[in-house]
């Protein structure tokens, strides 16, 4: 097994600017760390290109194209401030979109935040959505913090990003709704069609007016009046339950 014990080695120099967007765009790769996410990506068949593991956890593991790191190696890899035991280099994975196949779409837009996205993802595969549409100025879906976040569920679901042309090229047999703060239909009323497709803004700044303007029908939240909002991730969750609970595959526990 090859054991690497310096941060200066180059495969470490390299792997390392997966942190930054543009080298993991430009190299198709990136990082998936901890022991959860690593092998939630191998039973989801990514591709793996190298795992790393810590010197006293080697044990532990048996993938192939295993290195043996220290722990100021692992750090130099790794996005998080303490080591963790098992960082694996995965390639990007490409998805083919199917309107036959998927039935129930989420659209977000403008989503900046990594802990959100990927508590959204959790949320879309606990409750039967089929795909994911990034539009706008996304966080980057393979963002470390996105991927940790998502606790190996970024794997479970494929993701997309388009443009808003595009969105409706593809979507034109979806009946499409969006998320508003005030005037829409209230959740309870709303009979989801087979082929649906919800849009979801950012917190600060919601849905852009273009984006909007592609929505059949509009849906807001009734909460009592001493709540302002809710996150961004608990809204998407309470829309995701309601649209996938008729689905065959949802069980409740």
């Amino acid at each position: 097994m090859q054991e690497i014990f310096s941060i200066n080695n180059e495969l470490i120099k390299s792997y390392s600017k997966l942190k930054q967007k543009k080298f993991r765009i430009q190299e198709g790769l990136f990082l998936i760390e901890g022991a959860k996410c690593v092998e939630d990506a191998h039973a989801h068949k990514i591709a793996i290109e190298k795992v790393f593991v810590l010197k006293n956890k080697i044990e532990k593991f048996n993938f192939p194209n295993t290195i043996c790191v220290d722990e100021k190696v692992m750090k130099k890899l790794a996005d998080t401030e303490s080591a963790p035991e098992i960082l694996a280099i995965g390639k990007i994975p490409e998805y083919k979109f199917d309107t036959e196949k998927f039935n129930k779409i989420t659209i977000l837009e403008n989503i900046k935040d990594g802990g959100n996205l990927g508590t959204i993802i959790r949320s879309t595969c606990a409750f039967s959505i089929d795909a994911i549409i990034l539009t706008g100025d996304c966080i980057d879906i393979y963002n470390p913090k996105v991927v940790r976040s998502s606790v190996g569920n970024i794997f479970k679901i494929p993701i997309f990003k388009m443009d808003i042309p595009e969105i409706k090229e593809k979507l034109k047999n979806f009946k499409i709704y969006s998320t508003v703060v005030k005037n829409g239909k209230d959740l309870n009323d709303i009979n989801f069609a087979d082929k649906s497709a919800i849009l979801f803004g950012s917190e600060a700044d919601g849905l852009t007016k273009e984006l909007k303007d592609a929505a059949q029908e509009h849906i807001t939240l009734k909460m009592k009046g001493n709540v302002e909002s809710l996150n961004l991730a608990v809204c998407a969750s309470i829309v995701f339950y309601e649209m996938g609970k008729n689905n065959t595959n949802f069980i409740s526990k």
